[in-house]
């Protein structure tokens, strides 16, 4: 829980390639654990890389399929205006 921490407190400084780090670490530290694919996933959608966004929030759901904050952010990512322009294409 603290490396997802230390990485939310990067991303608010604007640290991207910090916070990516330490979230990776997260998962390399308890790859069961879904909340930190939902941190990385978190970081990517921020950062405007939705494609890699969904890749971590689909992980987190192979982990538990009822993890609401993957649930939500996936969700939200399918209402963002890109999605909406990715689609109509």
């Amino acid at each position: 829980e603290s490396l997802l921490t230390q990485a939310r407190a990067a991303t608010a400084k604007g640290e991207v390639e910090l916070a990516l780090r330490l979230a990776q670490s997260a998962i390399v530290a308890d790859p069961a654990r879904p909340t930190s694919y939902v941190a990385l996933g978190d970081i990517h959608a921020a950062a405007g890389q939705p494609d890699y966004a969904r890749n971590y929030y689909d992980a987190a759901l192979e982990i538990d399929p009822q993890e609401p904050a993957a649930l939500k952010a996936i969700s939200a990512l399918d209402r963002s205006p890109a999605a909406t322009a990715n689609a109509a294409r």
